[in-house]
């Protein structure tokens, strides 16, 4: 599963995620105070709980970030807790005006990184 904006990632082209999102929330928007804490804590706990990917494209080569399409994250189905702060994160997200929608595949597309919690991957040019 996977939680995104309806805002189009230029890099990726597919709807951006509630991370990349809740980021550029807090660098470009100015949010009252309970807001921020909200949307900190949640990346907080992230920042503790889920490892960060050293890859988002599928080619290894010299050159590589040079060549579009940029891989995205999805949750997998099991990691309940992470999935659970996501939608806490996602609420935090709607609550400041953008809103949030859940996306689920089987086929992700090319997995350039995969974790107990996540997978990571370059989408299927047809889907």
């Amino acid at each position: 599963m996977r939680l995104a904006v309806s805002t189009v990632d230029p890099d990726s082209q597919q709807p951006m995620g509630i991370f990349q999102a809740a980021y550029r929330l807090r660098r470009y928007t100015c949010l009252d105070a309970a807001r921020k804490q909200d949307i900190d804590r949640e990346l907080t706990w992230f920042q503790e709980h889920l490892a960060t990917p050293q890859r988002f494209v599928h080619t290894r080569s010299k050159g590589y970030y040079r060549r579009p399409p940029v891989a995205v994250s999805w949750f997998r189905a099991g990691a309940t807790e992470h999935l659970r702060r996501a939608e806490v994160l996602g609420g935090a997200l709607a609550a400041c005006g953008l809103p949030v929608q859940r996306l689920r595949t089987q086929h992700p597309g090319y997995v350039v990184y995969e974790d107990d919690h996540q997978v990571v991957a370059v989408p299927f040019r047809d889907r």
